[in-house]
């Protein structure tokens, strides 16, 4: 062979080398964790120990922290209605960065959540908890899927076991992103909400004007209508068969995120948004608020905001879910809301004056 081809298989040889080793990078670089220098591969039990904060929670129970966000007013807290809180909260809620873990929701809970959230794919017959990266895509893209079995019976578990959750009376809401279009994914769904939650599961409907006390101690499980608009139709049973039980999600299912009792929004389009003028009324407790928000993340991968208090001051957002996987300064300062005002759900009113005491 003249010695120019030799030339040009060796070019060519490290063209592909150099090119695997770009796409290795680009895909892999979250997979490595740096140790003392060292590099290793994550795994799930690295990634859940990496997104664990060292700083202590420091959020109370309902039944102690009351005096603590509503001074000299603290039985009136349970009478106030939702959309007038902050609800702690959680995005991707089963997620470590690139794999999936149980584990991850009994963490949330010790860290005083109260607002899970799980993305839901069903494979193979089954629901499982993944991530993806937007809602044209119908495939994890995680290195691992969950049962929803096991996310349900995790948080079951943990949320009302107060060796676990710091705050075993408050609420829990459950938001439910489902994303397949299979005709028996809504069944399935409901199935194991009916097999793991039914002993703690709320069954009054939920509103804006819904009061923490017609829910507490309750899992109140919201569903994602933007992904199934057309959910309750699809959930009725209309085939009955005396071996096939048919389980109803629309008895199961209080509340839908992505309408007009819990409006949905990016943190991008929220901030689009005209702010609004926002005053405490005279009893020191409720606000001009009247609608009720979630505003998610823009990539379920990162957190946006540095700090959510434009997000509160401006628009009076109740629910502002973060991605703990991405430990940033973002997720300090939104941990250090509720920890310096000990409760997991605080009054808006209390985070308003909280925002307006400090700089930011």
């Amino acid at each position: 062979m003249p010695l120019i081809n030799y030339f040009i298989l060796f070019i060519t040889i490290l063209l592909l080398a150099y090119s695997l080793y770009r796409i290795y990078i680009k895909k892999g670089a979250n997979d490595v964790k740096a140790v003392e220098g060292f590099s290793i591969i994550a795994t799930p039990s690295s990634e859940l120990d990496s997104m664990k904060s060292s700083t202590a929670v420091n959020i109370q129970d309902a039944n102690l922290a009351v005096s603590i966000s509503l001074p000299n007013k603290g039985t009136q807290k349970w009478n106030i209605p939702i959309s007038q809180c902050v609800i702690k909260s959680s995005y991707n809620s089963a997620c470590t960065g690139t794999f999936m873990n149980a584990d991850a929701l009994e963490y949330l809970l010790s860290r005083g959540c109260r607002y899970l959230d799980l993305e839901i794919f069903y494979i193979k017959s089954t629901p499982y908890v993944g991530v993806s990266s937007s809602n044209s895509i119908l495939e994890p893209e995680t290195k691992n899927t969950i049962t929803l079995d096991s996310a349900f019976t995790t948080i079951v578990t943990n949320a009302f076991n107060s060796r676990c959750a710091p705050n075993v009376h408050d609420p829990l809401f459950i938001n439910l992103r489902i994303k397949s279009n299979h005709v028996d994914v809504l069944n399935a769904v409901a199935q194991s909400i009916d097999a793991n939650l039914k002993m703690k599961l709320n069954m009054k409907r939920v509103t804006r004007s819904t009061s923490l006390y017609d829910i507490r101690g309750k899992i109140t499980v919201s569903i994602d209508v933007t992904n199934q608009p057309d959910w309750v139709s699809k959930s009725e049973c209309k085939i009955r068969s005396p071996t096939q039980r048919c389980y109803n999600l629309q008895r199961q299912v209080m509340l839908e995120s992505g309408s007009q009792e819990l409006q949905l929004y990016k943190f991008s389009e929220m901030l689009s948004e005209f702010p609004t003028n926002i005053f405490i009324k005279e009893n020191g407790i409720d606000t001009s608020v009247q609608a009720m928000y979630a505003v998610e993340p823009d990539d379920p991968f990162q957190n946006n905001p540095i700090t959510i208090a434009p997000i509160i001051l401006k628009y009076g957002c109740q629910i502002i879910p973060f991605c703990f996987y991405s430990n940033d300064l973002g997720l300090q300062k939104y941990e250090t809301l509720f920890n310096d005002m000990k409760a997991g759900i605080l009054p808006l009113s209390s985070a308003i004056q909280y925002f307006h005491k400090r700089v930011e």
